[in-house]
């Protein structure tokens, strides 16, 4: 539990497998992945600092899920 956040971020498996989850609400893959995201939530709320930051990361998405994005807009 202690290293969620670190293999999130340094391992592709994880993030490609669980961001894809999280995007496409995939509520089967998100089940799957339960404990390994209530482990990052418990991570994350104990690193929980009161300032807020902003944080950005590339993503890449396929052309299906961006225009699912631009139609969703509006």
């Amino acid at each position: 539990p202690r290293k969620a956040i670190r293999w999130y971020i340094s391992e592709p498996f994880f993030y490609d497998t669980i961001n894809t989850a999280l995007r496409q609400q995939d509520i089967r893959m998100m089940v799957l992945w339960r404990s390994f995201l209530f482990d990052m939530h418990q991570q994350l709320e104990k690193s929980q600092s009161k300032d807020r930051k902003a944080v950005y990361r590339g993503q890449r998405i396929s052309k299906i899920e961006l225009e699912t994005l631009r139609k969703s807009i509006g």
